[in-house]
C-alpha cells in the first residue's frame, strides 16, 4: 500500500476522532490522568496546553524539562498492561511503534482509554500526529493551529532543501557504542531524505549492526549518531569528538575520516513538534555553504 493511500485512510478515519475518542470537556479538568508512550505524544499533550494532566510517560519522552520528575512506565515498545493500569489512567496515548502489539490488544479490549496513533511513518505525519492528540484531548481547534505552524515550517524545511544540488553520503548509527546503522523504513531514514543526505542504507530495511571498519568502507562523507543512555558524555565534553572515538573513527587520517554529527533523537526521531526545527537545523549542518534563515519561534520548541 502508497505512503499516499495509508495517508489517506488514517485521515478519514481520524476525522471520527472528535466523536469517537475524545473525552467530554466537562472531564478535562486537572483530575484527568493522562499516559504518554512515545516522545511525540509527551510532547503534543504538552504544546497543546494539557501538561498538568499527564502523570506518567515512557522512557523516551524527554521534553519538556516538567517530565523528568514523572513516573515512568519503561521503554514504550516493552509496554506492561499491569503497568499501565496500576496508574488509573483515564487516556493512554501511544505512538505508531509502541508496544508490544499485545499489550495493546489486552489494553484495548479490556477498556476504552487507548488512543494509538497509526499514520504512515511519512513527513505528512509529522503533523497529523499533533492532529490525533488534539482530537483525543477534544481540542480539534488548537491542534488544527498548532498542526499549521508545523506543516508550515516543514513546507519552509522542504522548500530550503530542494536548493540542495549534491547530497552527502551519509550514515545514521543508532547508538555510538556497538551501534547498528539505519536502513529504509526507519524515521533516521525519514530525516536523512528531509534534511537534504543521501542514506547509504538504502539496501536493507530496519537497523543492522555496522563495525569501524564496515563505517570506512562505505566511505561516508558524514555520519549522524546519537548516544544511548548509557553511553552519555558528561557535561562539557566534545560531542562529535566524543563519538567519533566511541565509533572508532577518531585515529583515522583527516582525508578518511568523515564528518561526525550528533543529534538529539528525541527532537528528530519522535517525529513530534520539534521535528521541523531540529530537521531544519540538521540540515543547516549538512550543508553550511547556503543560506538558513531562521524557522519562526514556536512556543513547543525551546
Amino acid at each position: 500500500m502508497s505512503a499516499n493511500l495509508s495517508r489517506r485512510r488514517w485521515l478519514a478515519a481520524a476525522a471520527l476522532l472528535p466523536a469517537a475518542f475524545a473525552l467530554p470537556r466537562a472531564g478535562r479538568a486537572a483530575s484527568r490522568r493522562i499516559v504518554c508512550a512515545g516522545g511525540a505524544m509527551t510532547e503534543c499533550v504538552f504544546a497543546l496546553g494539557h501538561g498538568p494532566e499527564v502523570v506518567a510517560v515512557d522512557t523516551t519522552s524527554l521534553y519538556p524539562a516538567a517530565v523528568h520528575a514523572l513516573p515512568k512506565i519503561g521503554y514504550f515498545r516493552q509496554l506492561s498492561v499491569e503497568g499501565l493500569l496500576s496508574l488509573s489512567p483515564d487516556l493512554v496515548l501511544a505512538d505508531r511503534d509502541a508496544g508490544p502489539a499485545s499489550v495493546l490488544q489486552q489494553l484495548g479490549g479490556a477498556t476504552n482509554i487507548l488512543r494509538q496513533f497509526d499514520g504512515p511513518l511519512s513527513p505528512a505525519s509529522v503533523p497529523d500526529k499533533m492532529r490525533f492528540v488534539a482530537a483525543a484531548l477534544g481540542e480539534a481547534g488548537k491542534g488544527e493551529e498548532v498542526a499549521g505552524d508545523i506543516a508550515a515550517d516543514m513546507r519552509t524545511l522542504a522548500d530550503a532543501v530542494a536548493r540542495v544540488e549534491v547530497k552527502p553520503r551519509t550514515i545514521f548509527m543508532l547508538g555510538t557504542i556497538r551501534g547498528r546503522m539505519a536502513g529504509r523504513h526507519t524515521a533516521a531514514d525519514m530525516v536523512m531524505a528531509i534534511a537534504g543526505a543521501e542514506n547509504l542504507g538504502d539496501d536493507f530495511d530496519g537497523y543492522r549492526p555496522l563495525s569501524a571498519e564496515g563505517i570506512v568502507s562505505l566511505k561516508p562523507d558524514v555520519v549522524l549518531t546519537m548516544f544511548q543512555s548509557n553511553e552519555m558524555p558528561v557535561a562539557g565534553v566534545d560531542l562529535a569528538a566524543r563519538a567519533a572515538e566511541d565509533l572508532g573513527l577518531a585515529e583515522l587520517p583527516d582525508a578518511a575520516r568523515p564528518r561526525v554529527i550528533p543529534i538529539d533523537g528525541a527532537a528528530l526521531l519522535a517525529m513530534g513538534p520539534r521535528t521541523a526545527h531540529a530537521a531544519y537545523a540538521l540540515a543547516a549542518q549538512l550543508h553550511p555553504d547556503l543560506d538558513w534563515p531562521s524557522l519562526p519561534a514556536r512556543p513547543w520548541v525551546a
